[in-house]
């Protein structure tokens, strides 16, 4: 099976990690023991991680300014 080498694929071989090579310029490879191997790849970009970061700062702030304006109107600010 070929499939697209892109940054953020992450492999695992007999469950252990393994690097990821670049094969003929396009395709995935990882070196495999000789025998029965099991494969698993897995997608884990680091530009989705740091969107979570930024959607969970975003959110908590939001929050806060809500709680803040909340608390002030309640004191009878204006």
């Amino acid at each position: 099976m070929l499939d697209t080498y892109f940054p953020g694929w992450v492999a695992n071989v007999n469950g252990r990690p393994t690097e990821i090579y670049c094969a003929d310029y396009n395709f995935r490879a990882v070196t495999l023991p000789a025998g029965k191997s099991t494969i698993r790849f897995s997608y884990q970009p680091n530009s989705l991680r740091i969107g979570m970061a930024l959607s969970l700062i975003s959110l908590l702030a939001l929050g806060g300014v809500w709680f803040w304006s909340r608390k002030r109107l309640a004191v009878g600010g204006e």
